[in-house]
């Protein structure tokens, strides 16, 4: 009967054992789990690539502007950085987005959203092109307000 109780008693922990081992690896699998989700979650903050947390507006096309700061600056979907420097002046349609910004030399950049090029452009060109002259230019705070 001794033979048996000593059986009995190993089996019994041998149970409690593996249930403790089963429990521990789950919880490890979800400590491990979630240790790695919150590592990528920070990473992708560090690197830029975009902020969850910012808000962003659709100008046109596959453009947006975000305001991290006290400025806006625009980007395209499917780019974590921004297309833009500071941007200081604003204005777009469906056709096309033009802007002055603290990275371009001249004064005028034109994006055509649908082909997605850049060019400078000047004032003359801007005021003197059908399609640009109508497009009114807003500072960022008035871009913000009516971007959508």
């Amino acid at each position: 009967m001794a033979d048996w109780d000593n059986c009995f008693r190993v089996v019994r922990d041998l149970t409690a054992t593996i249930r403790f081992m089963a429990l521990m690896s789950a919880f490890a699998r979800r400590f491990v789990r979630s240790l790695v989700l919150l590592s990528l979650l920070a990473l992708s903050g560090c690197i830029g690539i975009g902020d969850m947390f910012e808000e962003k507006r659709h100008l046109s096309g596959d453009y947006y502007v975000e305001r991290p700061d006290e400025g806006i600056y625009l980007f395209v979907e499917g780019k974590s950085s921004s297309v833009t420097g500071h941007i200081q002046q604003i204005g777009w349609n469906q056709q096309y987005i033009i802007f002055m910004d603290t990275n371009s030399p001249q004064p005028w950049s034109l994006i055509v959203v649908k082909e997605h090029r850049r060019l400078a452009i000047t004032e003359a060109e801007r005021t003197a092109t059908e399609g640009l002259k109508d497009v009114p230019i807003l500072n960022p705070s008035e871009a913000w307000n009516r971007a959508k």
